[in-house]
């Protein structure tokens, strides 16, 4: 899970930054594990990837 908690980290920073496809990247790959886990947190990081959409 520590791996989960740096790339929501890492996409967060990037999102502040205002680079949202980097963020849309981290927190992709904390879904890929969150989703194989079945965790719950799941749906939060989905929600949070839909209020930012990444820039075209």
């Amino acid at each position: 899970m520590r791996m989960v908690v740096q790339f929501i980290r890492l996409g967060d920073t990037h999102q502040a930054a205002g680079d949202t496809r980097a963020a849309h990247r981290c927190w992709r790959q904390a879904l890929l594990v969150l989703d194989d886990l079945h965790h719950p947190d799941a749906d939060a990081l989905r929600a949070r990837r839909a209020e930012h959409p990444p820039a075209s």
